[in-house]
C-alpha cells in the first residue's frame, strides 16, 4: 500500500504551485481557523521538494520560513506508508492519495 501512495503522488513528475483557502476543522465540526497558503512542488529526480507559504488574516501575516514552512526534501524512504504519505514536519499527519490523483492531508489517530 506504500507503494501504490507514492506512485499516486503527482509531483514526482510534476511542477506546480498551487493557492488555497485553508479551512481547519475540530472532529465536531467547530471552524478552528481559515487561512491563505501557497505550496510549491518541484520533481528532484528521487522524489521532490515542497515549500509553504502561509498568508494569515492576523498578526502574524505572510510566514514563508520556518518549521512550518519547509523547504522539505520528500522520499519514497521517508514518507510513504501504508497509511499515505507523512507530512515532512508533521509526522501525525499523513495524506491520502486516491486514484485519479485527490488527496486530503489528515490527521492520525492510535
Amino acid at each position: 500500500l506504500a507503494a501504490a501512495h507514492w506512485r499516486r503522488f503527482v509531483y514526482l513528475k510534476l511542477a506546480r504551485r498551487w493557492h488555497a483557502l485553508w479551512c481547519r476543522w475540530s472532529p465536531s465540526g467547530e471552524l478552528r481557523s481559515v487561512f491563505d497558503a501557497e505550496r510549491a512542488f518541484e520533481p528532484t529526480g528521487k522524489g521532490c521538494s515542497m515549500q509553504v507559504v502561509y498568508h494569515y488574516r492576523d498578526e502574524r501575516g505572510t510566514v514563508a520560513e520556518g518549521p512550518q514552512s519547509g523547504p522539505w526534501h520528500l522520499t519514497e524512504e521517508a514518507c510513504s506508508t501504508p497509511h499515505g504519505m507523512l507530512h515532512p514536519a508533521s509526522p501525525e499527519m499523513t495524506t491520502l492519495l486516491l486514484p485519479g490523483g485527490p488527496s486530503a492531508w489528515c490527521m492520525r489517530r492510535s
